[in-house]
């Protein structure tokens, strides 16, 4: 919806459920559903949660973008992501 902004913020232990994030390109239907050209990069999360072994949820957020920057830490103890919305 144009002029519309939603904000999600998702955790789980990494025991539990890890996020996968990728870049992908927008299809048509996606594009239309986000007010942007076809073929605009957006980041794609999903992640699966697990009670006792098995599945008991599973989310795809797909972010446009042009709002939004991802910033990855390493240390020797592991890393951090981060994103800050670029409006």
């Amino acid at each position: 919806m144009p002029g519309s902004s939603a904000h999600d913020c998702v955790w789980l232990p990494g025991d539990i459920g890890a996020p996968r994030i990728t870049v992908s390109k927008l299809s048509q239907a996606r594009a239309e559903q986000l007010n942007v050209a076809p073929g605009t990069a957006a980041l794609v999360i999903e992640s699966t949660g697990l009670w006792r072994g098995k599945p008991i949820e599973s989310r795809r957020t797909t972010i446009r973008a042009d709002r939004f920057t991802l910033f990855l830490s390493w240390t020797s103890k592991g890393y951090d992501i981060h994103g800050q919305t670029n409006r």
